[in-house]
């Protein structure tokens, strides 16, 4: 064999080895990591928007300390006004759905279940069913929320208000 396809085939070899080597790696801390399931905090806060009358769009973004986490994420939507309506806290297992009854803007009861699925870097992939009083969906989704942070969703009641979800999942593993 001459030199020159010796070096190529050992430098083949060594890629080929590299690769699986990593690819291995991979594998052992997916599977490290399904062994010792994380535990997450799931918040939801349940807040009214609502209106000013004879306002179609107020400026001024009028919360209590309670919103200051998720006020850049208010501040586009067309209230003036917000109202926490509730907030609770639960603990779940990572692939384990949470199930939150909650009361809307208008009083109407609604579920929201939350799962956070897998932990993807600095992310939690989380599956979201939100369903009227009737088990209607309102919104079912997945998402690749950041770990730690809040997301806000909403549905509109009327002209004059909506119901808006924040909804912050945090995981560790142990």
């Amino acid at each position: 064999m001459r030199r020159g396809r010796f070096i190529s085939a050992v430098s083949s070899f060594t890629f080929l080895f590299i690769s699986f080597t990593e690819v291995s790696a991979e594998r052992a801390e997916s599977t490290e990591a399904a062994a010792r399931p994380a535990a997450c905090g799931v918040e939801v806060r349940v807040i009214k928007g609502a209106q000013r009358r004879g306002q179609y769009r107020f400026k001024r973004l009028e919360t209590g300390n309670f919103l200051t986490d998720v006020k850049s994420q208010l501040q586009p939507l067309p209230y003036g006004s917000y109202k926490v309506l509730e907030a609770v806290e639960k603990e779940v297992r990572l692939g384990e759905q949470v199930d939150f009854q909650l009361t809307g803007a208008t009083g109407d009861s609604q579920r929201l279940g939350v799962r956070p699925e897998k932990l993807l870097g600095k992310r939690v992939q989380t599956q979201i069913n939100w369903e009227d009083a009737a088990g209607g969906p309102l919104l079912s989704t997945k998402l690749r929320m950041t770990n730690g942070e809040t997301m806000v969703l909403g549905t509109e009641n009327d002209a004059q208000s909506s119901t808006i979800v924040c909804i912050k999942v945090a995981c560790k593993t142990e």
